[in-house]
């Protein structure tokens, strides 16, 4: 700790973690898909171990479609069922939030992988909490650098963080998203229960996310060193204790409204994951279609030469995690959600590159707006778009491949029963509003007039615009006549006597 890696992944090799063989965590060298893919390398032509490179301008694809294209793949090799299985954290920080770490390591008692993002002239120093069982990678830039948060290299870190690890699996999530404390065991046991699950390379499983949210005055990620500043650190503490830990103290937390899922106001992001039937089910529920593009859980994975890294030009705020996972939908990965086992996301002050990401033109168009977080922003949006048209020009549309997880049809969420679809039917089902009875102004004022005095009934403007009747106003106990008299009335415009 304290000084810049230098062995960050460069994704030039095909098996840059092919010396994993002397990591602890392996067994032996046919538990290790590097070191069975280099072994079948040598037997390969040169031409099918080091291609010529490609030119699609995304290097997580390049890599991924060179070594696609190696017949070892075509056998579909599985992790050997006399194989060790376990599991890593790999996580990515700066050094405002490493405080956390002291409360993650409380809660997952095994390996932990963390990059750290700093400035060169700071030392980085673990947390006592962690003594050996996490592993720090520093990335240095200078402080200028540093301090240009559009530049920050998340996916980068995320790279970075994979290569060290050494188990079997892994869970990538940021470092403000905390497991709770029976995390790992449960990984355990469904490891021991559905042997298959975890032996095949290409399986994703999805750890269901929510987020306390609360009012606070913990700022760490953002906060000056100032008068205040012990104040909010002492904050953040208070609410660290207050993080459920338990599915128990989860669910409590939502009775009482201070946890929501992650995150509650882009709901297409974690909606496939269906917290309804997530919170009634025990067993792993494997996930037969996305009802969104914009589906981005946090999954544990395989390490495998196979698995598409993040794709480093995505820097900042914005599109970095979702293109990963878009990646592993099109190239044929498949989803299960864990059950009763949650990530939670601690309850702090956005971001400022979040809240620059946000920040919109007055007039709502986000093109008008001004500075280079709005320049920062198009050039994510525009790099995403053109991501996404290389995959479906590479990999193909995945409506059209069977071995791909596809959109939900229409019958995922009408009809059907139930039970449709694993009851992605009802993921989507937002609160529905009462529908409000619609009359036409004019109708209700002839209405009006059969029931009222017209001696003494002033002079009203009457109009055709459709009227939508207040459900106060709507009474089940008066005959409709007398509801559209009362709607009448509440639309009246008495004129001037002029």
């Amino acid at each position: 700790p304290g000084g810049e890696d230098t062995a960050s992944p460069k994704n030039e090799s095909l098996f840059s973690s092919s010396s994993s063989l002397s990591q602890e965590g392996v067994v032996n060298a046919s538990c290790d898909l590097f070191a069975r893919r280099h072994a079948a390398a040598l037997k390969e032509p040169e031409e099918m171990v080091r291609p010529k490179a490609t030119t699609t301008g995304f290097r997580s694809i390049d890599r991924h479609r060179r070594e696609a294209a190696s017949s070892f793949w075509r056998g579909q090799p599985r992790i050997g069922a006399g194989c060790a299985i376990n599991f890593t954290l790999a996580t990515q920080s700066t050094p405002e939030r490493l405080w956390m770490m002291k409360f993650i390591c409380r809660r997952w008692l095994g390996p932990i992988v963390v990059a750290i993002y700093a400035e060169a002239s700071h030392v980085v120093r673990k947390e006592e909490e962690c003594d050996d069982r996490a592993d720090y990678v520093v990335l240095s830039a200078a402080a200028d650098v540093f301090r240009e948060h559009t530049t920050y290299p998340v996916n980068k870190l995320r790279n970075m963080a994979v290569a060290r690890v050494k188990t079997s699996h892994f869970l990538l999530c940021d470092v403000d998203l905390w497991p709770d404390s029976s995390l790992l065991r449960r990984l355990h046991v469904v490891a021991k229960a559905d042997p298959g699950l975890f032996r095949d390379p290409q399986r994703a499983v999805v750890v269901a996310a929510f987020a306390r949210e609360v009012k606070t005055d913990c700022s760490s990620s953002t906060a000056a060193r100032d008068s205040g500043a012990n104040y909010r650190m002492r904050e953040c503490y208070r609410e660290a204790e207050l993080m459920p830990s338990t599915f128990t103290q989860l669910k409590n937390c939502i009775v009482k409204k201070d946890c929501h899922v992650f995150d509650r106001y882009n709901q297409d992001g974690h909606g496939t994951t269906n917290y309804r039937e997530w919170l009634r089910q025990d067993q792993v529920r494997h996930v037969p279609c996305f009802l969104s593009n914009r589906y981005e859980p946090y999954v544990v994975l395989a390490r495998s030469p196979l698995l598409p890294l993040f794709e480093e030009q995505f820097t900042g705020y914005g599109k970095n995690k979702i293109q990963n996972l878009v990646h592993l939908r099109y190239v044929g990965w498949k989803f299960a959600v864990l059950p009763r086992s949650f990530l939670t996301h601690f309850p702090h002050h956005k971001s400022a590159a979040r809240m620059a990401w946000e920040r919109k033109h007055p007039g709502g168009d986000l093109s008008l707006a001004q500075g280079d977080q709005q320049l920062h922003r198009n050039t994510m949006d525009a790099l995403y778009r053109t991501f996404l048209d290389t995959l479906i020009d590479v990999y193909g549309s995945p409506g059209n491949r069977k071995d791909t997880t596809v959109l939900c049809d229409s019958s995922a969420y009408k009809g059907g029963g139930e039970n449709n679809n694993n009851g992605v039917r009802r993921l989507r089902r937002r609160p529905l509003r009462r529908r409000r009875r619609v009359f036409s102004a004019a109708a209700a004022d002839d209405t009006a007039s059969t029931t009222t005095n017209t001696a003494t009934t002033p002079v009203v403007a009457t109009t055709t615009t459709p009227l939508i009747l207040p459900r106060k106003l709507v009474s089940k106990k008066l005959p409709p006549p007398a509801r559209l008299a009362t709607a009448a009335r509440t639309r009246r415009k008495v004129l001037p006597s002029s």
